[in-house]
């Protein structure tokens, strides 16, 4: 994904094949972030509750941008996507 503005954010989350590795690259202006499983051939239960919390973490992120934009309070999530 890409989103044009004065700021592009790039997201992608590759797993093509069940053997393939999962990762989330973020691309923001000059900063770039590789996140992945702890092995790249076995996924532990800790990579499971990480790639849990790292979505619940995005998803509020995502609601506070959206109240944001709504020029709603910063309260509880009112998408709940």
């Amino acid at each position: 994904m890409c989103w044009s503005n004065a700021a592009a954010l790039e997201a992608s989350a590759i797993s093509s094949t069940r053997s393939a590795t999962p990762f989330l690259g973020l691309v923001f202006g000059g900063a770039q972030v590789l996140v992945t499983t702890s092995a790249n051939d076995h996924v532990t239960l800790d990579d499971v509750e990480f790639a849990r919390s790292l979505a619940r973490e995005a998803a509020m992120f995502a609601g506070a941008v959206e109240r944001m934009f709504h020029g709603l309070p910063n309260g509880p999530a009112v998408a709940g996507r």
